[in-house]
């Protein structure tokens, strides 16, 4: 299972400004859905629990690519049964979480905790999470629309440019090479959370 915790960058400096409550809604609504919805696990620190390795991804880049959050993630089991919330729930998976989101203030960007194959996981994580940081707005544009579906057609529309300019700015943010990374990672996320030993 994979337990996302995050936790606001520079909450004291914000401080009502963003309600935690709204702040929650907003990822019920704007990210995969989780086996146990978003909610407040401690402070200023939100949790879910996933149990697919590509929602999750999807979960922890968009909450990367926001600069709001230190974002961890932590792959193990759960107790069984489950609580009806996050918040009652346990396990190794959480344990991992709370780790990895301490990890990641210090780090600058997710970590991911675990076993072996999470820690190896984090290592390619790190490298994605730099291609998406070196985007320039146009191409971190481009690349969102891309991750959505769109066709190069449909992109060049919506982004009022020419579809060989879309050819161009994909090529230039690595969408490519970042969308096949993007595989990998998942399969490294599968086996983390099936416990595999290298």
């Amino acid at each position: 299972m994979f337990v996302l915790t995050i936790d606001r960058r520079a909450s004291r400096r914000d401080g009502p400004a963003l309600e935690i409550s709204a702040l929650r809604d907003e990822l019920q609504h704007g990210l995969p859905r989780p086996v146990l919805g978003w909610d407040v696990s401690a402070g200023d620190e939100l949790q879910a629990l996933y149990d697919d390795a590509a929602a999750a991804l999807s979960a922890l880049l968009h909450l990367a690519d926001s600069a709001r959050w230190h974002v961890g993630l932590g792959i193990g089991p759960v107790d069984l049964p489950l609580g009806d919330s996050v918040r009652e729930s346990t396990g190794p998976a959480f344990v991992a979480a709370r780790d990895a989101v301490t990890r990641a203030k210090d780090h600058g960007a997710p970590v991911v905790s675990g076993n072996e194959w999470a820690e190896r996981t984090g290592i390619v994580l790190d490298l994605v999470c730099a291609v998406r940081d070196r985007r320039t707005d146009a191409g971190a544009r481009a690349a969102a629309l891309a991750d959505d579906g769109q066709t190069q057609q449909q992109m060049a529309a919506s982004l009022g440019i020419a579809q060989s300019s879309v050819s161009r700015r994909l090529a230039a943010a690595l969408w490519h090479e970042e969308h096949a990374v993007r595989e990998t990672l998942v399969a490294l996320l599968d086996l983390a959370d099936q416990g595999r030993d290298s």
